[in-house]
């Protein structure tokens, strides 16, 4: 906001000061000119020269000076508290905080991104980019864009290894990516700690032996002791001659010399065992020995609840096999059976995947019909629920999916199980069998515990069953600089009123007779693939029908929804993958002639859905130099809104001395007969036996020292060899594979790290699983990955060098679950903690978390947090004073607000982390001290934080279940004594989150 001065002295856009110095120029009878540039004779100032002279040397602080008309004098209108912070864009600002004068990276030059505003009150262009940054293409200034590097690797950028990318703006690489070290060149860097024939100072007499040459592992990680000599009995190391020595007894038990159990030793001497600690454990005898769990009443010493089984009480009994007999013990409620045994989803760590059993599960909520927004009908009632809390740490719109195939399910989200009629945030029961899919958005605050209800609708017999619950956000809806449009969670800017439409390109209003796309006369011209952009079909006409004729449209679609048409000429015959993503139930077709959509359509999507995501893909074959129409539509009559299109590069088929195996884009070169299946690699039909990849006696073996590994297949015709059992493999709780057709690879690390492998499947539904030994699937699964139904499933995951790994591609289904493929194995990715404390190790995972009071500095070490504690309060210099904090990255509970303190009659903050401040007053006043926390919060003044009970001053907690959660607290202080001011959690448990403090 600008001053109401500067708005009053502009005339016509020209700013008033150029008025005043270009005001009564001419010469006058003393031969002085007043308007000449020059002071001459009585003149004070003369236009712009002001003899040195600004608005401070007239007392005033600062702005514009100016000369009168007449050049007698100075004219100090201008002149005033300008200044960079004050919150008003002033004469020579460009912007302050938070206000860009109307300005954006556009107005700058740039082609996109998000303008800022510097401390000097100039813009900061650091998050603009480049124009074209994010099509692929480099241009202008950019030095790269999205994947094109310009043919650049790390090695360019004098690094050994790693993965390069490209900044966001496009003006710079990003080698956060690129590693340093290299096994292998007998140079010892990142975690290595010798390399090739470098072992540092290191020998054999080091580990105990007399000699002999020291080498080092393949892998770099440790020594090799091979080639050291032995140093007799007594070194830990079996020797010829020798059948142990101390604690290496060649993996031998006292099981191995026939009793039941006990500790095998070796003799002094090393010549044999000593199996003086061995016995033989024989149930019945009261004592309770070897694997024996219980014997009679000796149980151990354990009862119902240290078994850790889940029981909460009861007698522990011992049966007739010295097993514990649970008989009499007390089964603890089912987690999450009712809100008050909910099961907790955590704040941080998200996207996250929850799997779940509605069955044997109580029947404790029902949604009755207009209780949640929504859900119109009631659900649930009489059927088995599962209860979540979640306690979000950042408010925002966050996005709840359900998916289930064995019940039609009901997700409704309140903040209080006891009123849910008056508490309900959301809800969503409109999907159905065989496959129920619910999702749900909903804009939840800070700090605010809300329980997520997983239920079942009330038209299904099938009312119970496995689910999976996902959790995703936040999201922080953005309409800066919009007027219609996305905001960028979902729901859309501002609607276009008189006839107007929205411009996508600057989500703006505009005539629609400026816009193109409304019809097949004047499409959307599309240049080239790969292409993405986003448009708003709100307000367009309705043109178009998809006809049932189109494959891929079940029935007609679109009748009575605004449509928009883009047009594309491609210039390389091929399959394109078109993606077309709306915030609403859309479809999406393409003809080569509008006027007969029936007779031209080749492909279509539209899966019926209440609930999102709405995303409908096409994937066609397209004749170059020929024009096609591609139309985004609705599902059915009136629907309209936001939506992403893009069209991937064209995948060229290829089955040139192919009789079977795929083409290269989703399609086969032929089929097999005759029990023959097919060697996709040679593209010929041969015994399965003769087939590299069929099963793991013959797998596909990924050359690990050139990663990354890529390979296309197909698992038509291909025999059913491998599957694994529900709740065996980690991310998957049912089972898969049985009865299809899969495809075997092995995997031998070439280092410890963390791996990505991906599995992208063509037109069917796959699933993969890693394995260590394919003759023990369910016991040896690593994880097993189905995210997706079609598309890519991607895992991170741990590996160890010393270990084999084999990759099953297999079918979700037994029946038709087959077809083309891509499998992927990254390069590792090595965790970088050497050093230190705490903060990312590069590949995921964590170098450690910080204790309460410390948090994570840079260099990744751990730091006490200022204002942790009176000891180290934040010092407050001077007033007016402002600050702002997070409470959350670590402070601990230090201190609680004594029931005893005025202005509160209960203790507050007893499980909240707080922040202190410390001000010593320079003058004896009436101080105004403001808490703006994003959670219920207690401010309080002392000045013994050691004694809050009987040195509290001043408190204030306004207790309240919604924002705002503003305490205030004015009170006269005294010059030169020190205050603490505590910023604190109020009654609530572990509150915490964001604040500002300000202090008049």
């Amino acid at each position: 906001m600008r001053r109401s001065l500067l708005l009053g002295l502009v005339v016509l856009g020209v700013p008033a000061w150029s008025l005043v110095l270009g005001a009564c120029g001419g010469k006058s009878l003393t031969g002085q000119e007043c308007g000449n540039g020059i002071i001459e004779g009585t003149e004070v100032c003369d236009s712009t020269a002001l003899d040195g002279q600004d608005c401070t040397d007239h007392g005033l602080p600062g702005g514009i000076l100016a000369c009168d008309g007449d050049c007698g004098g100075f004219d100090t209108s201008l002149c005033g508290d300008f200044e960079c912070g004050n919150g008003l864009v002033e004469p020579g600002e460009s912007c302050e905080a938070t206000d860009l004068d109307g300005q954006t990276c556009a107005s700058q030059g740039f082609g996109g991104g998000t303008l800022a505003c510097t401390g000097a009150c100039t813009f900061d262009t650091s998050a603009c980019t480049q124009p074209g940054c994010g099509d692929g293409v480099i241009s202008g200034a950019e030095v790269c864009d999205g994947a094109n590097l310009d043919g650049q690797d790390c090695t360019d950028h004098g690094f050994t290894g790693g993965i390069l990318a490209c900044s966001a703006s496009c003006g710079a690489f990003d080698t956060s990516g690129c590693t340093d070290w290299l096994c292998g060149d007998d140079v010892v860097g990142g975690p290595e700690v010798c390399d090739g024939s470098n072992v540092g100072t290191m020998t054999c007499v080091d580990f105990g032996f007399i000699g002999g040459a020291l080498a080092c592992t393949t892998d770099c990680m440790d020594y090799d002791r091979a080639g050291c000599t032995g140093a007799g009995c007594g070194n830990g190391i079996r020797e010829p001659g020798e059948v142990c020595d101390l604690t290496d007894l060649g993996g031998l038990t006292c099981e191995d010399f026939g009793y039941d159990a006990g500790t095998l030793a070796c003799s002094q001497q090393c010549d044999d065992f000593d199996d003086s600690g061995c016995f033989d454990a024989t149930c019945g005898d009261g004592t309770a020995d070897g694997a024996e769990q219980c014997d009679v009443n000796d149980l151990r010493g354990a009862d119902c609840v240290s078994i850790a089984q889940g029981f909460v009480g009861g007698t522990l009994a011992c049966d007739g096999t010295c097993t514990y007999d649970t008989a009499a013990c007390t089964a603890a409620p089912p987690p999450g059976d009712d809100c008050a045994n909910a099961g907790v989803i955590p704040a941080a760590g998200l996207p996250i995947s929850l799997a779940g059993d509605t069955t044997g599960q109580t029947d404790d909520y029902n949604a009755a019909g207009g209780d949640c927004p929504g859900m119109n009908n009631s659900e649930g009632n009489g059927q088995p629920d599962v209860v979540y809390e979640f306690t979000p740490a950042t408010g925002g719109v966050y996005t709840f999916t359900f998916v289930s195939a064995d019940f039609d399910g009901a997700v409704y989200i309140v903040t209080d199980c006891a009123d849910i009629g008056n508490t309900c945030v959301s809800g969503s029961e409109g999907d159905s069998l065989p496959m129920d899919q619910e999702s749900l958005d909903a804009s939840l605050t800070a700090g605010t515990s809300y329980y997520i209800i997983v239920d079942a609708g009330n038209y299904w017999d099938t009312s119970e069953g496995t689910f999976t619950l996902g959790v995703d956000g936040p999201c922080a809806p953005d309409c800066t600089g919009k007027t219609c449009g996305s905001d960028g969670c979902g729901g859309i800017c501002g609607i276009c009123t008189g006839g107007d439409l929205c411009d996508p390109s600057t989500w703006t209003c505009a005539d629609p007779a400026t816009l193109p796309g409304d019809d097949c006369t004047d499409p959307i011209v599309v240049g080239g693939a790969p292409y993405t952009t986003e448009g708003i079909t709100t307000g367009r006409n309705d043109d178009y029908t998809g006809s049932a004729a189109c494959p891929g449209l079940p029935q007609p679609e679109g009748g009575g929804a605004a449509d928009v048409v883009y047009s594309f000429t491609p210039t390389q015959t091929g399959v394109y993958h078109i993606d077309y993503e709306p915030t609403f139930d859309g479809a999406i077709y393409v003809v080569t002639d509008c006027a007969d959509v029936a007779g031209t359509c080749i492909g279509g999507s539209e899966e019926a859905s209440y609930n999102p995501p709405w995303n409908e893909i096409v994937d066609v074959s397209m004749v170059a130099q020929t024009t096609y129409y591609i139309i985004v539509d609705g599902g059915y009559g009136g629907v309209s809104g936001t939506y992403s299109l893009s069209i991937d590069a064209p995948c060229l088929p290829n089955c040139t001395g192919k009789e079977c195996g795929p083409d290269g884009c989703g399609a086969s070169c032929g089929a097999c007969t005759g029990g023959d299946v097919c060697d996709d690699i040679q593209g010929l039909c041969l015994d399965p036996s003769q087939v590299v990849g069929e099963d793991c006696t013959n797998p596909v073996v990924v050359d690990t020292a050139n990663l990354p590994f890529v390979y296309l297949e197909d698992t038509t015709g291909s025999t059913d060899s491998a599957s694994h059992g529900g709740g065996v493999c980690p991310g998957e709780n049912s089972p898969h594979g049985s009865g299809a057709g899969d495809h075997a690879f092995e995997l031998s690390p070439a280092a410890t790290g963390v791996y990505e492998i991906s599995l992208t499947s063509y037109g069917w539904d796959a699933v993969a699983y890693v394995v260590t030994d394919c003759a023990d699937i369910d016991n040896t699964c690593v994880y097993s990955d189905d995210d997706v139904e079609y598309g890519t499933e991607t895992m991170f995951l741990t590996l160890d060098a010393t270990e084999t790994y084999y990759i099953i591609v297999d079918g979700f289904e037994a029946s038709g679950e087959e077809g083309a493929y891509q499998l992927f194995v990254g390069q590792p990715c090595i965790p970088q903690c050497a050093g230190l404390e705490c903060g990312d190790d590069g590949c995921g995972g964590s170098c450690g978390a910080c204790p309460a009071g410390e948090a994570c500095d840079p260099s990744q070490q751990c730091q006490p947090l200022p204002g942790n504690s009176c000891a180290n309060a934040i010092d407050v210099p001077a007033v007016p004073f402002n600050d702002s904090g997070d409470t959350d990255i670590g402070y601990a509970n230090d201190y609680t607000a004594a029931a005893a303190c005025p202005g509160i009659d209960q203790d507050e903050g007893e499980t909240s982390p707080d922040v202190v401040y410390a001000f010593t007053p320079a003058t004896t006043g009436d101080y105004t001290i403001t808490y703006v926390p994003s959670f219920d919060g207690a401010l309080y003044v002392v000045t013994d934080c050691g004694n809050i009970p009987n040195t509290c001053l001043e408190a204030s907690e306004a207790a309240s279940q919604t924002p705002p959660w503003d305490e205030v607290i004015t009170m006269t202080l005294t010059a030169g004594i020190t205050y603490y001011i505590i910023l604190d959690g109020g009654l609530a448990a572990g509150v915490s989150g964001t604040y500002t403090l300000d202090i008049q």
